[in-house]
């Protein structure tokens, strides 16, 4: 018999803090193929990236500075190795013409006409065993640069970036190398051979540091790390258009925030726990189940409510404790958008329909060793949540307007369904619990809030400045339009190291 009560003690927490399995919506789209994300650049968006990226290219080139080559060469039947090194750019001349093009399906086209770069540096070598040392001095003139990047989703879901094909063409190039001591001679025999070697190597710089540039830092812009778990539903279709007078469009489904939900419920990352650590100083009598009749400092109706005040038969059976409250989802909340929402600026607000939360109330009294459970109540909440996009980041609003004991429905108001699940307490039933519905209001409702407004920031928050974005609310998904500013700090800083690495560390 004192097995048995063990293993109910044991049993019965784990069936109360467990959550029903749940059935996925009907609604939840389940056919496979469409993303939950849409980035959309237009000629105007990409015409501002070029020009910005052209001018700092301008700008940190004539800075370059330590290229080094090796080569190696047999001619007239002698073998030697011939390095330059601390080879620094003299002069640079901008590129005369600069084109981008997007092409279908989703390609971009840079190309960079007519530039120039002048070169001096140090020669050293080996010529059958012997020493040659000396300079080097040349430029190349009139080269062309032409990329090709393709913007694809990988396998595994994420932004694939990739240069399918980089060209150049070197119309001029000519080094000239003074070598001191008697083998002067010999290596004006082969300074056509270094002059080639010298001729594919720069251009391959200007292509490999772009590429890095490209490849390396475009995908991790939009790159999600965190549960690891698949998410069992799919995007449902955007139906987006062809609108082109933003240099940028961002569309995000629903299906963004009812996987968030979908993992933080999986996670226990949605519970919420209400006691008397975590309420202001004047509040903190309401979770309690005696009330100070003849406290002096109570100034307001709320710093004189308890506990014991909503529900009589809890100051009776447990009087002068401490209780706490767990708000316990059992089932994962459903998120919708709903088209009519007009275009409107990015500071103010805008409604997002249809979220429903069903959960229990779990509620505890504190005996000093331990907190029992003595109550369980049902909660089905219907919220009018609005979601606010201010100070560079997407957070949410929740007002708790109404609490009623049976289901209404209106979008403007919010709902509170109560029911009695389980209690320790005799005499309770489904009228006293509906005195929890202020209590709820008052304080489950503004921890929910304060959660959900700490938000989400802008995406490339670092790197890019948003001017005058406009938001629509379509069926299913949210559409962002915006002009932007790329930060040069961020892009300098790429550029500056994929150029210096590559300039610094190329090998014959």
């Amino acid at each position: 018999m004192i097995l048995f009560k063990q293993i109910i003690a044991f049993l019965f927490p784990l069936l109360v803090l467990s959550r029903i399995v749940f059935d996925k919506p009907s609604k939840w789209n389940n056919p496979p193929g469409w993303p939950a994300v849409k980035i959309r650049l237009t000629k105007f968006g990409a015409e501002h990236v070029k020009s910005v990226g052209v001018k700092i290219l301008n700008e940190e080139i004539p800075k370059l500075s330590g290229f080094q080559t090796q080569h190696s060469f047999y001619e007239h039947g002698i073998t030697g190795t011939v390095q330059l090194y601390d080879v620094n750019v003299l002069g640079y001349s901008p590129p005369e013409y600069t084109s981008i093009d997007l092409a279908p399906p989703s390609y971009v086209i840079l190309q960079l006409d007519g530039m120039g770069i002048t070169l001096a540096g140090r020669f050293s070598g080996m010529v059958a065993l012997l020493p040659i040392t000396g300079s080097v001095i040349g430029d190349i003139r009139r080269m062309t640069v032409r990329l090709k990047i393709h913007f694809r989703t990988a396998p595994d879901g994420l932004m694939q970036v990739k240069v399918n094909d980089c060209s150049t063409i070197v119309p001029y190039s000519h080094f000239s190398i003074s070598a001191d001591g008697i083998l002067s001679g010999f290596v004006k025999t082969i300074e056509a051979m270094i002059n080639e070697a010298i001729k594919k190597k720069i251009p391959s710089i200007f292509c490999n540091s772009l590429q890095n540039v490209i490849e390396d830092n475009s995908p991790r812009l939009f790159q999600y790390e965190g549960d690891p778990r698949s998410t069992p539903f799919n995007p449902p279709v955007m139906l987006t258009t062809n609108d082109s007078s933003r240099m940028i469009y961002f569309y995000g489904s629903e299906y963004l925030f009812n996987s968030l939900l979908f993992h933080a419920y999986e996670g226990d990352r949605m519970i919420v726990e209400i006691d008397e650590s975590v309420l202001p100083k004047p509040y903190k009598s309401v979770v309690r189940t005696s009330c100070e009749r003849n406290d002096v400092s109570v100034k307001n109706f709320l710093s004189s409510l308890c506990l014991g005040t909503l529900i009589p038969e809890l100051a009776i059976r447990y009087p002068n404790m401490t209780s706490s409250f767990v708000l316990l989802p059992h089932q994962v909340p459903e998120f919708g958008l709903s088209r009519g929402v007009t275009s409107i600026d990015l500071k103010s607000l805008f409604r997002i329909f249809n979220v429903y939360f069903s959960g229990r109330i779990l509620i505890y009294i504190d005996e000093g060793n331990r907190k029992k459970q003595i109550l369980v109540t049902a909660a089905d909440l219907q919220a009018d949540l609005r979601l606010l996009v201010e100070n560079e980041k997407f957070a949410a609003a929740l007002k708790l307007n109404k609490f009623d004991v049976s289901f209404v429905i209106n979008l403007k108001k919010q709902s509170m369904i109560l029911r009695l699940h389980r209690s320790a307490v005799r005499g309770l039933n489904g009228d006293s619990i509906a005195q929890l519905a202020p209590l709820a209001k008052t304080f489950l409702g503004p921890q929910l809030a304060k959660a959900l407004k700490k938000g989400v920031p802008f995406p490339l928050k670092d790197s890019v400045e948003f001017i005058d974005p406009q938001v629509i609310v379509h069926d299913r998904f949210i559409e962002v339009a915006t002009d932007f500013r790329l930060g040069e700090k961020k892009l300098r800083e790429k550029i500056k190291e994929a150029f210096s690495l590559n300039f610094s560390q190329l090998k014959g």
